[in-house]
């Protein structure tokens, strides 16, 4: 059924009226629709009449400190701790890697060797003497970063444990707990090698 044509409110032309509240064709009643969007858009007054504040009249914040005053006071101590270590065993003739036990050298293209906390790196241990040893970069990151069963497969790893052992027996028995929890060795194995701390 053909629609029929009435007088369109707004354009006064015969249209047909597709708003028959406002008695609007189809092209008055887009206008009227996008009119109204407008409006809703606006800004309102209230917030037109607010003055601009310019940037420089807030009071500038203080920026945070990457590092704390402590944090830095740690970091001069443990850099002035490992490069004396580094000279006193250069001059000892004991400046080794850690890990494979071969001897270390420093150079301009390699840089200098990497440092190895062995209890962590939490409090006073970051700078503690004993705590520091040297060692090839490549053994260090393979240390950390292989499991304990590819570990096994190298020519040091197991010199290494029994050297650790000499160096610091809280530190060798943490290794043999790693070792335990890799099925590596069992408990009773566990509680035969375990070396209870020394006492004084």
């Amino acid at each position: 059924m053909k629609k029929e044509k009435t007088i369109c409110n707004d354009c006064g032309f015969p249209r047909i009226i597709v708003n028959k509240k406002y008695g609007l064709c189809n092209a008055c009643n887009s206008t009227r629709i996008k009119k109204q969007r407008e409006q809703k858009s606006d800004i309102p007054e209230k917030f037109k009449e607010r003055p601009i504040i310019p940037a420089d009249a807030f009071k500038k914040r203080k920026p945070i400190a990457k590092k704390s005053a402590k944090r830095i006071a740690d970091e001069r101590k443990y850099v002035e701790t490992r490069e004396r270590k580094r000279e006193f065993q250069k001059e000892k003739g004991i400046y080794r890697c850690f890990f494979c036990n071969a001897p270390l050298e420093d150079s301009e293209e390699s840089g200098n060797a990497d440092c190895h906390h062995v209890l962590g790196r939490d409090g006073d241990l970051y700078a503690e003497w004993s705590n520091l040893f040297f060692s090839h970069r490549d053994c260090h990151n393979n240390y950390h970063d292989w499991p304990v069963e590819r570990l096994m497969k190298t020519k040091w790893y197991l010199k290494f444990i029994d050297r650790l052992e000499k160096y610091n027996r809280e530190a060798y028995n943490q290794e043999l707990r790693r070792l335990n929890k890799a099925s590596v060795i069992d408990d009773s194995q566990f509680l035969k090698m375990f070396k209870p701390e020394k006492v004084d």
